[in-house]
């Protein structure tokens, strides 16, 4: 039981004490660890026999009495809950699941109780695939809808569970139940344990999976970085590996937005009880804004938020029931025209990828800088690190609003002279109005259509009722505005343009020929601050949903031509039938299939980063509920 440090090829964790005196066995130990064993454990169980408690035969003479009731004393102590035991192949019989004799190791699990019996605190991880499960090294165990809203997918969490078992001795059945009771905290110098999780471990494709290397001596070992003097805390501009009492939005789904660091994510592992003052707690809210410190999680590549205070000098901002944002927003200018930001100024860039706002700036009372009431919901940095807003729908309540749909739906408008290029059989994209689908008329003769990457010069008319989309009445071709080279595969089409970078904005990147495009699958290449090359798409859809934040996107920096696959698959424009009428705004004349488009396709759920949150939860327990009750 005592004695020199060795090495032992099994570990088993105390679960159960047995309370038959006639039995052989003291306590029931299931196996965490074994040397012999490389894959998955099972859950093995052994007993700890009554002789494991008696000390090994001490010679009784009066110099050594002290020693050897000391040494009984010791080996008597009974064995707790929680407690680790050691023991290798001699010290035990495999067929009969006993131990004859064991060592104790520090406790690696904290111990509690309560009404129902002892609680145990355990690490694990969350599949994003399966919200619901909690991954330990005992088991996996199910958690109830609202913890798994609650904790963030893919970081390591603490959680007290309850062991429970009807097990009698060792040659029992194996029959051990494992519950959740409650997530308790998340440390984040734990995090690098993600990689135990099964869906990660040896897994080529897990971002979390970690390589070893060799250590390499930096000239900067011997520097002390000098912590600034307690109570004084500057804001934030630039990546640091502590961050400390910064201001960020809550965006729903465990998600801080900082204004000063937007190309981060400030996940919050554990949605915790914020502390406004020592006597009252309250959950984050939606649209409300939280002084927060946040460490950085190599394994997550995002900050990792540690503590985090209400700040109640902000106003916030409304939030409407399905946990989007209501603000007035206005054209972002001519740099990044198509794009919008809101009238303070507060959020950054956002996107219209359902073409809410496609004819905003044609509206006759649009002077100035109008704005417009939208609902905008958060992206994660993995979607977008430069535009982390989207539209969602616009506000009819609000009168401007009002007015502008009516004009949508009673008046036409004419629109030109206006250059753009031939991006599809019948689409022309203007970089003057990067958000407008100019029609070529579909009776117009197959010998009179221009080619598909020449640049024109037109003249248009939108049809009332439509709100995306307008028919050329009248086009020649502008060879300046052509592009040169074009790739091309049933629908699939690549286009070499000339980009250059913008400084202050990671992923979006501007085109003489398209205007602003998204940059988020690649990288700038070096120096950038010159024009360069680039190959460029359409955005893929999703529905009716962009998942760019622009009409064009950025598929290859490289000189040669993108390899196709041999089954294009098709990222067009959207049919007619989907934009014949105008839907989306916050009173319901979307259909219900657009609702659930725009709840799925623009959620920050949608980040490879995180599975499904509250939302998501919510519509998986209706379904399993509503399957149950048919199957009853």
């Amino acid at each position: 039981m005592y004695g020199p440090q060795r090495s032992f090829a099994y570990m088993g964790l105390v679960f159960s004490g047995i309370h038959d005196y006639t039995s052989d066995q003291s306590d029931l130990v299931v196996l965490l660890k074994t040397e012999k064993d490389t894959g998955t454990l099972k859950p093995y169980v052994y007993g700890v026999t009554k002789q494991a408690f008696l000390p090994p035969n001490v010679e009784y003479d009066f110099l050594k009495v002290d020693i050897a009731k000391n040494l009984e004393r010791r080996y008597a102590l009974p064995l707790k809950f929680g407690d680790i035991i050691q023991w290798n192949d001699d010290e035990c019989d495999h067929s009969k699941k006993i131990v004859y004799s064991f060592y104790r190791e520090k406790p690696l699990h904290r111990v509690d109780s309560d009404s129902r019996g002892y609680l145990l605190r355990v690490g694990g991880v969350i599949e994003p695939s399966k919200p619901t499960l909690f991954w330990t090294q005992l088991a996996t165990i199910p958690i109830p809808f609202a913890e798994a809203a609650r904790a963030e997918p893919n970081v390591y969490l603490y959680a007290w569970i309850r062991v429970e078992t009807r097990m009698s001795c060792s040659t029992d059945p194996v029959d051990i139940q494992f519950s959740f009771h409650k997530f308790d905290e998340c440390d984040a110098s734990d995090q690098g344990r993600v990689t135990e999780a099964p869906w990660h471990k040896l897994s080529i494709e897990s971002k979390f999976t970690v390589w070893a290397a060799e250590p390499s001596p930096i000239d900067s070992d011997d520097e002390i970085a000098l912590e600034p003097p307690e109570g004084i805390v500057k804001p934030e501009t630039k990546w640091a590996e502590k961050i400390r009492k910064q201001l960020g939005l809550y965006v729903g789904e465990r998600l801080l937005i900082c204004k000063e660091l937007p190309q981060y994510d400030f996940i919050i592992p554990l949605l915790p009880q914020v502390a406004t003052d020592e006597s009252s707690a309250i959950c984050p809210t939606i649209g409300e804004y939280y002084h927060f410190s946040a460490v950085w999680s190599n394994n997550h590549r995002s900050f990792i938020v540690t503590d985090i205070m209400t700040v109640v000098m902000l106003r916030s901002h409304p939030v409407t029931p399905n946990g989007n944002l209501c603000v007035r927003v206005q054209y972002a200018g001519n740099r990044t025209r198509g794009l919008f930001i809101d009238y303070e100024e507060t959020l950054g860039l956002m996107d219209d990828p359902f073409h809410c706002l496609s004819f905003f700036e044609f509206h006759p009372i649009n002077y100035g800088q109008m704005r417009a009431s939208v609902e905008v919901r958060a992206v994660r940095s993995t979607e977008n690190r430069s535009v982390r807003y989207r539209i969602v729908r616009l506000i009819q309540d609000d009168e401007l609003m009002s007015r502008y749909l009516l004009w949508i739906r009673s008046n036409d408008n004419m629109l030109g002279p206006i250059e753009g290029v031939v991006i599809n059989r019948d689409t022309v994209i203007a970089a003057k109005h990067p958000n407008v689908y100019f029609r070529i008329p579909s009776t117009t003769p197959e010998a009179e259509r221009p080619p598909i990457g020449s640049g024109v010069r037109f003249n248009a008319k939108r049809l009332a009722g439509f709100h995306s989309e307008a028919t050329i009445t009248e086009f020649h071709i502008f060879p300046k505005m052509s592009v040169k080279k074009i790739v091309q595969r049933q629908d699939l089409r690549f286009f070499q343009v000339s980009l250059k970078a913008l400084p202050d904005l990671e992923q979006l990147a501007i085109c003489d020929d398209f205007g602003p495009v998204d940059t988020r699958c690649t990288n700038h290449p070096e120096n950038s601050g010159e024009e360069y090359l680039a190959w460029v798409r359409e955005s893929p859809m999703r529905g009716d949903c962009r998942l760019a934040a622009t009409f064009m996107e950025v598929y290859s920096v490289a000189t040669n031509p993108p390899i196709l696959p041999t089954q294009a698959s098709s990222v067009s424009s959207r049919s007619s039938s989907s934009r014949n009428s105008y839907s989306g705004s916050s009173n319901g004349s979307s259909s219900q299939s657009s609702r659930h488009s725009r709840q799925s396709s623009i959620s920050i759920t949608s980040s490879r980063f995180i599975g499904p949150g509250s939302r998501n939860l919510a519509s998986r327990r209706a379904q399993q509920s509503g399957s149950s009750t048919s199957s009853k």
